[in-house]
């Protein structure tokens, strides 16, 4: 490509955020959830044992239990890119 070229880049699950993976959904007692963050589609954030943070999904309320979405958000979707070259620049000499 060269500069004010453009192109259309699409990128697959499989080769993104991977395919949607059915066992990373757990349901858990909707009592340890925030009674504020009770709905669908809420994004919500946890911490592991060893104290790193990361993010869930709500995706289904249940009675007693909720089902959590541990995918990521962009899993199973299709990407889809328009680039346009703006500028192109030399490596700097090491």
């Amino acid at each position: 490509m060269k500069i004010g070229d453009s192109k259309r880049i699409t990128i697959k699950p499989e080769e993104g955020y991977g395919v949607v993976n059915p066992e990373a959904f757990v349901e858990v007692k909707r009592e340890q959830i925030p009674e504020d963050a009770l709905r669908v589609d809420a994004d919500l954030q946890g911490r592991d044992a060893s104290g790193r943070v990361f993010q869930v999904r709500m995706a289904e309320i249940r009675g007693q239990t909720v089902v959590l979405d541990f995918n990521h958000p962009l899993a199973g979707r299709t990407l889809r890119f328009e680039v346009k070259v703006l500028d192109i620049q030399k490596e700097p000499s090491k």
